[in-house]
């Protein structure tokens, strides 16, 4: 991959630094096995990882209405606003059947999968079909050609803490003396300047025609501009795994970056300290 992609930015950061475009790649690591308690996504039970849901309702009166105005409930809430129980008061627990095999509230399992339209328009509500999960909206707005309306976009993924990940976590290993001059030192990517990036940084090295290192933390855009192949985030792993099969996950292993300047030369190595 050509290596002439950079910004007018990042272009005059390299520049500064003494360096050429050809001159850099992405630095070597120091792989430790470790635990860590993370904030990770995981698959939302609400939608089950879809991003959509079909057990929303809204009134008639709503429905049928400006759209703008919209209220929409939840089948729980369907009830509770039409004063009758909700599925839990009811016993309702999903696909368990009863001794005659029966499946346990039968009714408002139908309502539930939006298979009783007669019910719910009994009590003055209207099904909206697939509208988009409200458990992991991500607060972006997207319109809805059916309704009408504008709705919180969903991703299908919450964010809980993971206890005791087990991560390999690659710490860089700069080499000795290399300088970190970059105009931007200290920026979340530190050849362009741009800060509050989700992906993550990474470090890369560039080794000068007389035989000097330097060294910046360039976010995961900039680590393709170099040349490179992007990093997959931690997030990313995480989702990856659980998209897998429940019987082929294992246990939950991540890969982190830890950003630090530490040079070879400071890091200590031995037990022995004489």
């Amino acid at each position: 991959m050509s290596r002439t992609g950079h910004s007018a930015k990042t272009s005059e950061t390299i520049s500064q630094m003494g360096t050429e475009a050809e001159d850099w790649g992405v630095c070597d690591f120091t792989v430790r096995t470790e635990t860590r308690d993370l904030m990770l996504p995981c698959k939302c039970g609400e939608c089950r990882g879809n991003g959509y849901t079909y057990d929303y309702y809204t009134t008639e009166a709503d429905y049928t209405g400006p759209r703008t105005d919209m209220t929409v409930y939840s089948i729980d809430e369907m009830w509770e606003a039409a004063g009758l129980p909700s599925t839990k008061e009811m016993g309702f627990t999903g696909y368990t059947r009863d001794e005659n095999g029966e499946y346990e509230g039968d009714t408002r399992w139908n309502v539930l999968k939006n298979r009783d339209r007669q019910l719910v328009g009994s009590i003055g509500f209207r099904s909206l079909g697939q509208w988009p999960c409200r458990n992991c909206a991500n607060g972006r707005r997207q319109f809805n050609r059916r309704t009408g309306i504008y709705a919180s976009n969903s991703t299908g993924y919450v964010r809980k803490m993971h206890y005791d990940v087990m991560c390999n976590v690659h710490y860089a290993a700069w080499p000795s003396a290399t300088d970190f001059t970059s105009r931007y030192h200290g920026a979340d990517c530190e050849a362009c300047n741009k800060n509050n990036i989700k992906t993550g940084t990474y470090p890369v090295l560039a080794q000068r025609a007389d035989g000097t290192h330097a060294g910046m933390w360039v976010g995961n855009a900039c680590v393709h501009k170099f040349g490179f192949k992007k990093f997959k985030t931690t997030d990313d792993q995480a989702k990856s795994w659980y998209n897998q099969a429940s019987n082929k996950r294992g246990d939950l292993i991540v890969d982190l970056y830890v950003r630090g300047y530490a040079t070879t030369s400071a890091v200590h190595t031995t037990d022995d300290d004489n």
